[in-house]
């Protein structure tokens, strides 16, 4: 059997932005069910790095992917955290390598691993407000993250050439949002399931190539510039938001490992 952590945050929908939703994402009839959903309380359990006894969130791009996909969907959801360092036994029932973030529906007390499932099962469930699955376009990017873990790493004179690649990567999404300059997110008026999944990368790759490496995404990449800043504006970044100093530590600690 499962058990349930003892400390929960229970996440209300929030507006995601200062504009209405379009139309056709959010009907009125739609909006009433949302509210009635509300009323009724969290429709979700979503396990993520953090610690239960500080009720902290932890570094974790991959919850925060779950996790955004949460808030710009509107789902009313508990958030509950597992100590890295101190893994429940159940964990690794749901998750084989006792990996974060789980997701429990709460409707049905069904379990889903993996962020990708998790964005997946979420806009099957939850239509009102459509952000497109895990594979969806724009396919921008897609060699970001494994570029960014090379750079991390890299010493030397090895340095240049994984430099190179995640420059090469974040051109991508510079040059992506320049051919697209009417649109502010790479799903268009609003963020879609590319931008909950590259938008905490970015984030970490800001944060830790600056302090661990000493290196900045180039200023020439303004379209990039200008995204991070309008995503990490709204509503939902606040709301799932965790400082740099933890994205900070986490590396650290996985370059120690």
């Amino acid at each position: 059997m499962i058990s349930n952590a003892r400390h929960t945050i229970v996440r209300p929908v929030v507006c995601t932005s200062s504009k209405a939703p379009p139309a056709r994402a959010l009907t009125r009839r739609s909006a009433l069910r949302l509210s009635v959903a509300m009323a009724a309380g969290p429709l979700i359990e979503i396990y993520v790095k953090g610690s239960p006894e500080t009720q902290e969130r932890g570094d974790c791009p991959f919850c925060h992917r779950a996790l955004l996909t949460l808030a710009e969907k509107h789902i009313p959801y508990k958030e509950e955290y597992i100590d890295f360092a101190n893994k429940p036994k159940w964990l690794f029932d749901i998750s084989s390598k006792g990996a974060v973030p789980v997701m429990k529906d709460l409707q049905n007390d069904k379990w889903i691993a993996d962020s990708g499932d998790i964005v997946d099962y979420l806009e099957d469930k939850f239509t009102e407000l459509p952000l497109g699955k895990q594979n969806s376009p724009p396919h921008v990017a897609q060699k970001l993250f494994p570029n960014f873990i090379a750079a991390l790493k890299a010493d030397g004179g090895d340095f240049q050439g994984k430099e190179a690649d995640l420059v090469d990567s974040l051109q991508e999404i510079d040059t992506y949002l320049r051919d697209h300059g009417r649109s502010p997110f790479l799903g268009g008026e609003r963020p879609n399931a590319v931008d909950c999944m590259i938008a905490p990368r970015l984030y970490h790759i800001e944060v830790a190539m600056k302090e661990l490496k000493g290196w900045e995404i180039p200023s020439s990449l303004t379209s990039l510039h200008e995204y991070m800043k309008r995503i990490q504006s709204r509503d939902s970044w606040k709301q799932t938001y965790y400082p740099p100093e933890k994205v900070l530590a986490g590396w650290k600690a996985h370059l120690e490992s």
